[in-house]
C-alpha cells in the first residue's frame, strides 16, 4: 500500500457510502473532518483504500 493524498470525496462514494454500518464510517469520518491518512494499492484507480 501507498500512502496518497486525501481524495475528494466525490470519487470514493461507492467505497465508503454515507450511513453504512461498520468499517465504512471511518472513511466517512476521515472524508467530513479532514482527519486521517489515506492508502491505495495503487495511485490511479485503485482496488482496495484503507484509512486510519
Amino acid at each position: 500500500m501507498i500512502e496518497i493524498p486525501p481524495p475528494d470525496a466525490r470519487e470514493l462514494a461507492r467505497w465508503f457510502p454515507t450511513g453504512a454500518p461498520g468499517p465504512a464510517t471511518i472513511g466517512e469520518h476521515a472524508l467530513a473532518t479532514g482527519v486521517g491518512r489515506w492508502w491505495a494499492d495503487r495511485p490511479v484507480q485503485p482496488r482496495a483504500i484503507t484509512v486510519s
